[in-house]
Parts: C-alpha cells; structure tokens; sequence
C-alpha cells in the first residue's frame, strides 16, 4: 500500500513538472510580453532604445577587430565576420545563462502571490535575450553584406543552430534558476566563471592558432561547441558535425538534469524564496 502511495505521488510530480513546462510554453505571449517590457524599462526615456545595443556592439567588433585582426595577421575581411559572429553569439549566451541564473529570485514577489507556471520566467529570459540577439544581428547583417555573398547563407544550418542554442539555453537556465534560489552565492560564481570562459572559448581567436595541445582546450570545451553551430552558419559557413553531437549531447544531459531536478525542487521554490 505504502509502494502505491509513493508510485501515485512520484507520477503525480512528474504530471506536474510536465503540465508546468508544457502550459508555460502555451502562454508564449504573456512571457513575450513580459521581455518585450523588460526591455522597454531598461531603456525607459532613452531617444535610440534598443539601439544603443546595436550601436555599442557594432562599436566594439570595430574595436576589436582592428587590435585583433593586427595581432593574429589575419586579414580584415576574413576576421571581421569570425569577430562579429563570435561576440554576439557569446553575449547572447552569456547574458542568458548569468539571467537565467536569477530567473526566479528577481521576481520573488509574483511567485509567492501566483501561481502561475515556473517556466514561464526561464521562457521569459530566453525570449529576451534572444530580442537582444536580433538586435546585434543588424551589425552582423551589414558586415556579410560587404563581405560575402549572401548566397553562401544557409537558412536550415541557422535554424538548426538557433535551436540547439535555445533548447540549451533553457535547460541550463532552469537549473541555474532552481539551483540559486536555494544557494544565493550561485548568481555571482556563475558570473565569475562565464566571464573567465570568455578568455578560454575561442572568440576573439580560431582554435587552429593555439599552439600544440593547447587547441584542445577548444574541442574539449562544451561552449565552444554550442557557440560553434551558431556562429557558423551566422557566416555562412556549416559547423563541425562534432559541434552538432556536442551540442546534442549537452541539452539531453542538461536537459535531463534540469528536468529531474524541476521535478524534485519545483514545489519548494516558494519556500526558497
């Protein structure tokens, strides 16, 4: 009787924890409309708004480009799109992982007084920094105007990429999101360490430049593969199949990962908080 008790209770968490994910995924226009006012807020009484996202990334790939180009010899019209994709692939990446981080602690309030699906706030995170993304991507979009011929862009390489990117995205904010509700020093740590990923990424420069065993900080790297098959097609190029197992691979043990834990923790994240 006790064995029953315990399969009905376990299978109705699970029902729970899928029913949440699933129902936060049907109200896509209230998680819409929340980043969408997330980023009107931030730049509440700023003439150029979003703009100014466009405008400061397009100064540093300008920046950057110069410096780096002449460090590594590499010729202008060949780094410049490398730079450019790299950069606003990992800011993307970057700024939804260190968000994610505090999905649920920076809207405490709504979660004590509703109850409205969990998901919703790691969908909300997403979203907005894939708004971000787009925004970025004008400057991308007029440097392979003036490099390549757009012929050689892959519309199903991009779409395969930007979904893998996603599917990651959400699964590691979920745990990040469920993880620093309960240990509030996870936030900052997270901060630190993505900042220190930056330099051990290949961004600013291409994996075939490191010296001997050190090119296997790249291949052996998870966020270098995640970046990859996005910032390829990005510059019309198709990423290693490598990259594409990888990356695979990542969002089914992450994703499992978030899941079991969502499953366990999701009734407690009110009290956390």
């Amino acid at each position: 009787m006790l064995q029953m008790l315990e399969f009905t209770n376990e299978r109705s968490r699970t029902t729970a924890a899928v029913d949440d994910i699933l129902r936060g995924l049907k109200s896509w226009r209230f998680w819409m409309m929340l980043s969408w006012n997330d980023i009107k807020q931030r730049y509440r009484r700023s003439k150029l708004g979003p703009l100014w996202i466009t405008f400061s990334m397009a100064i540093m790939i300008g920046a950057l480009s110069v410096i780096y180009g002449t460090i590594f010899k590499m010729p202008l019209a060949d780094y410049l799109p490398y730079l450019a994709a790299g950069l606003i692939t990992w800011l993307f990446v970057s700024s939804t992982i260190n968000e994610g981080a505090t999905a649920f602690t920076t809207v405490e309030g709504i979660i004590k007084q509703s109850a409205i699906p969990l998901s919703i706030y790691v969908y909300r995170v997403v979203w907005r920094n894939l708004i971000g993304l787009a925004h970025n991507c004008v400057v991308l979009a007029v440097i392979f105007a003036l490099t390549q011929p757009l012929s050689s862009l892959n519309p199903l390489a991009l779409a395969v990429g930007l979904g893998l990117v996603l599917a990651n995205l959400f699964a590691i904010s979920l745990v990040l999101a469920l993880l620093s509700t309960r240990f509030r020093d996870l936030p900052p740590i997270v901060a630190s360490l993505t900042q220190v990923m930056f330099y051990v990424t290949p961004i600013l420069y291409k994996p075939d430049q490191l010296p001997g065993k050190m090119a296997l900080i790249a291949h052996y790297n998870p966020l270098y593969h995640l970046i990859a098959v996005l910032r390829a097609p990005l510059t019309g190029e198709l990423a290693e199949p490598l990259s594409y197992v990888v990356a695979s691979g990542m969002f089914l043990v992450v994703g499992g990962l978030g899941f079991v834990l969502f499953l366990l923790f999701r009734g407690r994240v009110a009290y956390w908080l």
